[in-house]
């Protein structure tokens, strides 16, 4: 089919950016940071280096891991690409961390799988030229993906070629297609294959009867049963395209038979001539055509297959991952870009069901139309999908891939059915820019943050605040100030400092105590939250460290965190000593106290009401008996200027004491100079008293000095109240 001048300037254009924004996803992407990337990378150095496909041994899964169960088409491409390039380095890509969140897109670090150093930065060499070769070539075969889709929408839908172009446009803006295009993954090549399928299956169904077009499609039936398991569903939809093209263009019925068992014979012989040696070699080694079997045993699967309803209401994460999430299923669009791609898909479902009734209307809504490829194509590879979920743990909406064009078509189609002929080419334009401004900032907004290095600078003379053992030196800490809540994100930065090169990669643990050591939020991790491990680090250099740690929502509040980091080594468990700048040894070093609320203020009914005003600093509002003590109810009028120690002292009739509790509130955890105005504080104290107890006094007093906070207006040093008799 040729292209018209503007369609084609058009085309290019977005052929351009595709181009372009896929080369910038692939460098804003770290080495292996795709899924199953180093997977597929290993399956294709199989080749190079040893001259054939990966053999799955019971029990042993090789570098390429499950890989090695896929059609081989994209690694045999692959392999043509890259045997020139020397990948003999590719043990320094292959460190993992141990602290990955894989899988997590909630997690608040440790996004990357797999540790990273300068190696990767450009001019690329060993590996990283390897990797970066491969996805150019994932890039071009999406590219080429585009043009077959155009062109099987302008087979389908010869009238209106601003569906093609619509259709291009929303395929190649879709963030996850531009992402796995720019990795190194047998999907791009699905995508391609799938719409080349279409489209040929679209010619067949309009009537191009010569046995060439059916050969041209038994090879790419073949070639896709070659590149996945889901692209020999493709079968189908050519033995529908056959009927389809027969059914409209062929007369009378015997003609039509004889037509469909040849064309039908035609693509099965070509397809079984370019794929049967593939299924063949699985029966031969494994018993099993489609080597599924040892697949399975890789990934992993239930112990009983889902139902499919079960299925279904697990596809929220299909959902989020076919329009974008990035890492290792660890990286989340923010919500809005969800939101834009949802009501796009809900308006081309109402267009899809106008398209269809207006065809009622008019009658001419035949079984046999060839419009019927696009939900055959896509419910197709969408069941084998749900039927692969129903198996193992997990869905992908890149497995949607292959019917990727399809979907494209069908959305643009629908779209397009609901817009006025005159409305149409604005409303296309204000989709393809905002989809281009939402796609364009994935890498920098959305990929890119999550494997922020910490800052390294020249070392600029701090003072040492904590050592850990010889090897590590805190010089700076900066905690929240302000009040925090349970469930609230934090942020903590350390400033570390090494004397000497690192040969092991320590780990950080940082902890936040709450009230009796309660834990509020934990983490452990290499530093950077996995992007600078310490034997990466270089002495005498200043390394900015950041984290975001998550507060518990079940924390008990108020009270005044403790702060405590350390470091040990994984393997052993053995930690490096902590001690103070002079050499004295910490048990557990404090770096910083930050204050955490109750979400909701509390609100107190004492039993016993008072307003007894300490200093114009504190006043007590009440307080509550026990048999085990006695619970105090503190305001604060201003925010305190010092910590004060809580006093209560039992007194016989003769002033003598008998019994007392001292102590700041909350057991020391909640001291009084945290207090913010007119912040109520229940403080409670274990306290028994005695029998011959006459008088209890009350106050508050400096630890350091002895001095009492004074009574106003009185000047009393304590308020005294008589238990009840």
């Amino acid at each position: 089919m040729i292209v018209s001048a503007r369609p084609r300037s058009l085309l290019l254009l977005i052929f351009a950016a595709f181009i372009l924004m896929g080369a910038y996803y692939s460098a804003t992407t770290l080495i292996f940071e795709s899924p199953d990337e180093p997977q597929h990378f290993f399956f294709v150095r199989e080749i190079v280096e040893q001259h054939g496909l990966p053999v799955q041994v019971e029990h042993s899964e090789g570098r390429w891991s499950q890989e090695g169960s896929q059609p081989p088409l994209y690694y045999l491409v692959g392999a043509l690409a890259t045997f020139w390039t020397d990948a003999s380095d590719w043990r320094a890509f292959s460190e993992t961390n141990p602290y990955a969140v894989q899988g997590d897109p909630l997690a608040l670090g440790n996004r990357n799988l797999y540790i990273h150093s300068a190696r990767e930065d450009f001019p690329w060499r060993g590996t990283a030229l390897s990797v970066h070769v491969l996805r150019g070539l994932s890039l071009i075969l999406g590219a080429l993906s585009l043009f077959c889709t155009y062109q099987a929408a302008r087979v389908l839908f010869p009238t209106q070629p601003i569906v093609a172009l619509g259709a291009v446009t929303i395929q190649a803006l879709i963030p996850q297609f531009l992402f796995i295009s720019a990795a190194v993954s047998n999907d791009a090549l699905a995508a391609c294959v799938g719409a080349a399928t279409l489209w040929q299956a679209a010619r067949v169904a309009r009537g191009a009867h010569r046995m060439r077009n059916d050969m041209a499609l038994g090879v790419l039936v073949g070639l896709a049963a070659l590149t996945k398991l889901s692209g020999a569903a493709f079968a189908l939809v050519a033995v529908v395209a056959v009927v389809i093209g027969a059914w409209s263009f062929v007369h009378p019925r015997v003609a039509f038979v004889r037509r469909v068992l040849r064309a039908g014979m035609v693509v099965a012989l070509t397809a079984f001539v370019v794929a049967g040696w593939w299924y063949a070699r699985n029966l031969l080694l494994y018993g099993d055509v489609t080597g599924l079997t040892r697949m399975l045993a890789i990934v992993g699967q239930h112990e009983q297959p889902l139902s499919l309803w079960d299925v279904l209401a697990d596809t929220e994460g299909l959902r989020l991952s076919f329009w974008g999430v990035f890492g290792w299923f660890s990286i989340l669009l923010p919500n809005l870009y969800y939101n834009v791609y949802d009501t796009l898909t809900l308006a081309a479902l109402i267009g899809l069901s106008v398209m269809a009734l207006r065809a009622l209307a008019l009658r001419s809504a035949r079984v046999v139309s060839p419009p019927w490829l696009l939900p055959l194509s896509f419910l197709i590879v969408l069941l084998g999908v749900l039927r692969w979920g129903s198996i193992t743990p997990g869905l992908a909406g890149r497995l949607l891939f292959p019917a990727l064009s399809a979907i494209a078509i069908l959305l643009s189609a629908g779209l397009n059915a609901l817009l006025p002929l005159q409305v149409q080419r604005g409303v296309w334009l204000a989709i393809a820019g905002v989809m281009s401004v939402l796609a364009l900032l994935v890498p920098a907004v959305v990929i890119a943050p999550a494997y922020v290095r910490p800052v390294v600078s020249a070392a600029d003379g701090s003072a040492p605040l904590v050592r850990f053992g010889d090897q590590i030196t805190l010089i700076g800490v900066s905690a929240p100030t302000l009040a925090v809540h349970p469930n609230d994100e934090i942020l903590l930065t350390f400033k570390w400092t090494s004397a000497q090169p690192l040969t092991k990669n320590y780990t950080l643990w940082v902890k936040l105590f709450g009230e009796n050591d309660e834990l509020l939020a934990a983490i452990d991790t290499y530093p950077g939250f996995g992007m600078l491990p310490t034997t990466q680090w270089q002495p005498n250099r200043a390394i900015v460290d950041v984290y975001r740690l998550r507060v518990s929502p079940l924390a008990y509040a108020p009270t005044y965190a403790k702060l405590s980091v350390g470091f040990y080594q994984r393997s052993t468990l053995a930690a490096l000593a902590p001690t103070t700048s002079e050499g004295r040894r910490i048990v557990r070093p404090i770096v910083a106290r930050i204050k955490v609320l109750p979400t909701v203020a509390p609100s107190f009914s004492p039993t016993h009401p008072l307003d007894a005003n300490f200093g114009d600093q504190i006043s007590l509002r009440g307080y509550d008996w026990s048999p085990t003590g006695i619970t105090l109810y503190w305001q604060s009028i201003h925010q305190p200027a010092e910590d004060y120690t809580v006093f209560v002292h039992a007194l016989d009739r003769d002033g003598k004491l008998i019994a007392q509790s001292d102590g700041q509130p909350h057991a020391g955890d909640y001291p009084t100079s945290v207090w913010e105005r007119g912040e109520w504080v229940r403080d409670t104290h274990a306290f028994a008293l005695p029998p011959q107890t006459a008088r209890i006094e009350i106050g508050l007093y400096v630890l350091q000095t002895g001095a009492r906070l004074p009574l106003v207006p009185s000047g009393d040093p304590s308020f005294v109240i008589e238990p009840a008799p």
